[in-house]
């Protein structure tokens, strides 16, 4: 995958939608971000920027008025901006890219099939999932490890959760965390819930070395695990501390 790829993860929540875009770091590409999204009549509410596990590169975080998904024209405006590759949504899906992007939408096709792949098998011996990423990962370029995975943890978590959580009612967030996401975690970490943030230690899936840290498949599992549930499919997960970034705790966040 090119080194200067944008993603676009879309949630909707009320008349506040969240967009968290990861760019290739370049100066005043915010401000004209800005006036593409507002010149067709959404406000930027407020934004924060966080680094990114992916060196080089930075993820904007917005929270706009407007509801999602975006339609085409705001999309094809924003695509246009010269940092913009590609949008992916929130199971890793392409929904969208410039004319200039077939490389990049060719190796992100490759890299949502090989990550299916892997979910099935990450998903069939879990929580002994060591063996299977580590091999996945030594399948990709460095750049696209940390996006696939990811996206193995999103399409895991939906495996897991259509074979163990799907009978009944879609259950709420509460009900979720506490009979889904708790129990799927505790295999492979010590894990503590409070004020809708879940704290990891003992994370078998991170590490201290970034290279070998693969908590981006836990971030995408418990993401999985939302989407697959119709009641919470509008919910984020958020990483705000890791281990690998020299915290004490890995912490994800829902909203």
């Amino acid at each position: 995958m090119a080194a200067n790829t944008t993603k676009l993860y879309n949630v909707s929540k009320n008349s506040v939608s969240t967009l968290t875009i990861l760019i290739n770091k370049k100066h005043g590409f915010l401000s004209r971000l800005y006036l593409r999204i507002e010149s067709l009549g959404y406000s930027v509410v407020s934004h924060q920027i966080k680094p990114s596990m992916e060196e080089g590169l930075e993820l904007i975080e917005l929270n706009i008025s407007g509801k999602l998904p975006l339609p085409e024209k705001l999309t094809q405006s924003i695509i246009n901006i010269p940092e913009c590759i590609e949008f992916v949504d929130n199971t890793g899906n392409i929904v969208g890219q410039d004319n200039h992007a077939e490389k990049s939408k060719k190796s992100r096709n490759n890299i949502n099939s090989f990550a299916k792949q892997t979910a099935k098998e990450v998903a069939s011996v879990y929580p002994n999932v060591a063996i299977v990423l580590d091999h996945a990962c030594n399948n990709v370029e460095p750049s696209e490890k940390q996006p696939m995975l990811f996206q193995v943890g999103v399409f895991c978590g939906m495996v897991i959760h259509n074979d163990k959580y799907s009978l009944g009612l879609p259950m709420k967030l509460p009900q979720l965390v506490k009979h889904a996401i708790l129990p799927t975690l505790k295999p492979i970490a010590d894990v503590t819930y409070s004020d809708n943030q879940i704290h990891l230690t003992n994370n078998n899936c991170c590490s201290s070395n970034p290279s070998n840290s693969r908590c981006e498949f836990v971030l995408g599992l418990v993401r999985g695990l939302l989407q697959a549930n119709k009641a919470t499919k509008n919910k984020t997960v958020t990483k705000t501390a890791c281990v690998s970034e020299s915290g004490n705790v890995c912490t994800f966040v829902l909203a």
